[in-house]
């Protein structure tokens, strides 16, 4: 039975996707053009060989297997996001700006958090410490698990809602970033040895003594909001949607263990995973209704096409519809 029109309207596409890459790269090069800083250029090579793998495979299996295409184009947009993203947070974080660390901890406090006894508790417990760090360091291979799942059981909406939303968190958190700077509470309360191990970047970015971003030794450097609980929270809706009862299960615990990490193995306040959680949610939101977006010029292309059709037969009358 031939599809209608107005079903094929709504099948979810990948341009809201590449679109928003589009605004991230375009961000760059203002950023870059305003105020110069040299990228390693061998440090992209990896990020431009897995881009182009991908799309080549993409391309070849696009009329053969949707599954795979979907698979691979979502791979590709994830890459890219966090090649450019990765550099945008880098530029941005020059604007420099008093840091928010005591504000943050006073509004820990007022929300009854103590941060400081969060981290004792955890260290005392080396079962618990082990589990966080797994769970903070394992996100990237949770995306790449999600991606391949839910595209071998064909729930390619849901896949692209979910790398969608992944986007959108990490654009949310990666522009509001330097509008609330701060740094660790491990750093801020002097509980390092080395104060400066895990805001090394940081502090040279904001001193301005950072000539050249390396991609291959990135730090995590966004404090507020956290990207781990965003990314976290927008993952646990693709498990818990996934349709599969063990992935759903243990994806949910994995990404929730991620957002209860977010202090301890990423130095963050409560009220950056707040944020962050809050951001994954509402990006999860939009995407679900954003993945069926067609930019105008599409249309308009669509439409001087089939407009030649509906008026090449002598006898067609003046059409009554657009669909």
């Amino acid at each position: 039975m031939k599809q209608s029109p107005l079903l094929r309207a709504r099948r979810s596409s990948d341009e809201s996707a590449w679109t928003l890459i589009g605004i991230v790269a375009l961000l760059v090069a203002i950023s870059e053009w305003r105020r110069p800083l040299s990228i390693a250029p061998a440090s992209l090579q990896a990020a431009i060989c897995a881009c182009l793998a991908l799309g080549a495979t993409a391309w070849f299996y696009t009329g053969r297997d949707r599954r795979v295409t979907v698979m691979c184009l979502s791979a590709t947009h994830i890459v890219l996001f966090t090649a450019l993203g990765s550099i945008l947070s880098y530029l941005e974080a020059r604007q420099g700006g008093a840091l928010w660390d005591e504000t943050f901890i006073a509004w820990d406090r007022a929300l009854g958090f103590d941060g400081l006894a969060y981290l004792h508790w955890v260290d005392e417990r080396p079962l618990v410490a082990a589990a966080l760090s797994f769970a903070y360091n394992s996100m990237l291979p949770q995306l790449a698990l999600l991606v391949l799942a839910l595209g071998f059981i064909k729930k390619l909406e849901l896949l692209r809602t979910v790398m969608l939303a992944a986007i959108i968190s990490g654009t949310v958190t990666i522009i509001l970033s330097p509008c609330l700077p701060a740094t660790t509470i491990s750093n801020h309360l002097g509980l390092d040895a080395n104060k400066d191990a895990w805001i090394g970047d940081l502090v040279a970015l904001r001193a301005g003594s950072m000539t050249m971003i390396d991609l291959t030794t990135l730090q995590g450097i966004i404090a507020f909001p956290s990207y781990h609980a965003g990314l976290a929270t927008v993952m646990l809706f693709g498990f818990a949607f996934s349709g599969l009862p063990l992935f759903r299960s243990v994806g949910t615990v994995i990404a929730t263990l991620t957002i209860a990490s977010a202090p301890v193995d990423g130095g963050h306040y409560l009220v950056d995973v707040i944020a962050g959680c809050a951001i994954g949610a509402l990006s999860m939101l939009t995407a679900q209704k954003t993945i069926y977006w067609r930019p105008v010029t599409f249309a308009l292309k669509a439409g001087a096409l089939r407009l030649p059709m509906q008026f090449s037969g002598p006898m067609q009358k003046k059409p009554t519809t657009w669909m």
